[in-house]
């Protein structure tokens, strides 16, 4: 009885420890991905993308590495959601320092665009 309360405490110590050491490297990774995203600039197709939790993960074909993007809402449009609006083979572009994603869909020849860190543009 005294070691599986033994044992029990100790899962929970290392299960704690996890966490405790885990928790602010996420957050130092996302503060250090949003700054990076402001600061860069890209244009190209989309050949990949995939959205967790309003998270966009984008590969381009300009590119090697992934971009992450954070979601956004355009009211205007239908999906509103910046993750599930976009697709493969459209195009995206960004200035450096801006917060602005513009997205050209050419299959409807448009141009749209996402405040990104503004989670609700054009809001009802």
């Amino acid at each position: 009885m005294k070691r599986n309360i033994l044992i029990t405490i100790i899962f929970f110590a290392l299960f704690f420890t996890f966490f405790l050491f885990k928790l602010p490297h996420n957050r130092k990774e996302a503060a250090e991905r949003k700054a990076n995203f402001f600061d860069m600039s890209f244009n190209g197709r989309i050949i990949e993308i995939s959205t967790n939790r309003g998270l966009s993960k984008v590969k381009l074909n300009n590119m090697s590495r992934y971009i992450y993007i954070n979601n956004s809402r355009n009211y205007s449009l239908t999906p509103y959601s910046l993750g599930d609006y976009l697709s493969d083979g459209m195009t995206i572009y960004k200035h450096a320092f801006s917060d602005t994603l513009f997205i050209e869909n050419r299959s409807s020849n448009t141009t749209v665009f996402f405040i990104i860190g503004n989670i609700n543009l054009n809001s009802k």
